[in-house]
């Protein structure tokens, strides 16, 4: 069985949330995604900074092949990037660390 979606709508955060993509706060009055559904068998229910959810939503679009079915990593994103961009800056934070200890 895969995925059974039952809401996916923009709504306002009447109490904080985490974001499902980065792990990040949605704060109270908050703009947010909402999405729940049935995944294999299991309820869930996920809440999404509204760039999260545009970043997932390109992560998809780019992808050769997609299976909704192998889901995503929770909260190792960052805010309102692909895992290419977050990859990429993490990548470009290293090298700037590794200036930084040489002395460059």
């Amino acid at each position: 069985m895969g995925y059974v979606p039952l809401a996916d709508e923009e709504r306002i955060a009447r109490k904080p949330h985490r974001c499902i993509w980065c792990g990040e706060s949605i704060a109270r009055a908050e703009k947010y995604h909402y999405a729940s559904g049935i995944f294999q068998s299991d309820f869930q229910d996920n809440h999404w900074h509204l760039e999260c959810f545009g970043a997932m939503q390109r992560e998809v679009d780019q992808a050769d092949y997609y299976d909704p079915n192998d889901g995503f990593d929770a909260y190792m994103h960052r805010r309102g990037m692909t895992e290419d961009e977050t990859d990429e800056v993490g990548r470009q934070e290293q090298m700037e660390g590794v200036e930084s200890e040489n002395g460059v």
